[in-house]
């Protein structure tokens, strides 16, 4: 019914019959257009998997340096333990006792003891 309104009121049909040359046109930029979309689809994919990569080598590398850094954490504590160890050995009482230069003592020659009484014993 619209190609027959077309006719009546002098306008264009809406429903023309395309030439060959419009058709060869069409399918043109059709082909055109299908290969800009897989270009773009290409390159979307390359850009993707660049980002990818990109992604695992420093997810890769910081697992590295974390793994580093656990080891020199664990050596750190291991050095803490032995300087610990170290340090509580210089300053034992047997150490300070044994070096008398040290601290300008002088050794005992004769021990007293005191007496105690009944008195002081209750």
């Amino acid at each position: 019914m619209g190609r027959y309104f077309a006719l009546s009121m002098n306008l264009p049909a809406q429903h023309q019959r395309y030439s060959r040359e419009s058709r060869v046109k069409t399918t043109k930029n059709n082909i055109l257009l299908n290969n800009r979309t897989g270009v773009f689809v290409f390159v979307a994919l390359c850009l993707m998997l660049l980002t990818y990569i990109v992604q695992i080598n420093s997810f890769s590398t910081k697992g590295y340096e974390i793994k580093s850094l656990e080891k020199k954490i664990t050596s750190l504590k291991e050095e803490q333990k032995a300087l610990q160890i170290q340090s509580a050995e210089l300053q034992s009482f047997q150490r300070i006792q044994g070096d008398t230069s040290i601290i300008n003592m002088v050794p005992v020659s004769t021990i007293t003891y005191i007496q105690t009484t009944a008195l002081s014993e209750r």
